[in-house]
């Protein structure tokens, strides 16, 4: 899997994940935990630790060490780069730095493609199992994104013929973050 991460003394890199899953003893204030994390070819220097680690459009970890001390040394067979997974198994970023990391993710704007009087759908650029809440003339329902970014909420009366409003935002809560993060809201007005 391709893996591009950011760090702020060696800026913006990419590689591919090498290995998954990996356990390393890392020091944690004078305790020992073993901490579940993989490897990647993307080259990593001391001071680019807490730096994202994406692949596409998905967060996958956190910068966490590599044994590097240049950028020729990325191409020797025994360079290696770590990140900790954000929410994968007992010990991740999450679990390590507790309140002080949250993941923030993208989130998008719902796009409408029916508005029927006993269905509104669409698409979002948002993770499987976001939610979309969709309010019509102030009454608000929820539907959960599926695998391409498609939401539908049927609603349990249709409506009537006439004029009528409709609103969508997607959030998503990731595993183990504290906060949601929320798109920006989509309107319409359409008349059935």
């Amino acid at each position: 899997m391709p893996a591009c991460k950011s760090g702020s003394t060696s800026g913006w890199t990419c590689g591919v994940v090498t290995a998954d899953k990996v356990t390393e003893s890392v020091n944690d204030n004078g305790e020992l935990l073993d901490v579940y994390d993989f490897h990647f070819s993307a080259f990593l220097l001391s001071g680019d630790s807490g730096g994202a680690i994406v692949s596409g459009h998905y967060s996958i970890g956190v910068d966490s060490y590599g044994n590097m001390s240049s950028c020729d040394d990325a191409a020797d067979d025994d360079a290696v780069a770590g990140g900790f997974a954000i929410v994968d198994s007992k010990y991740n970023a999450e679990a390590m730095f507790k309140h002080g990391f949250n993941l923030s993710i993208n989130v998008g704007q719902p796009k409408f493609a029916k508005l029927a009087a006993g269905q509104i759908s669409g698409m979002v650029d948002a993770a499987a199992g976001a939610k979309v809440t969709v309010t019509v003339d102030g009454k608000s329902y929820v539907a959960i994104v599926g695998n391409a970014g498609a939401w539908t909420v049927r609603l349990p009366k249709a409506l009537a013929p006439g004029s009528h409003k409709v609103t969508a935002v997607a959030s998503l809560q990731s595993k183990g973050s504290d906060f949601a993060t929320t798109g920006a809201a989509a309107s319409r007005k359409f008349t059935l």
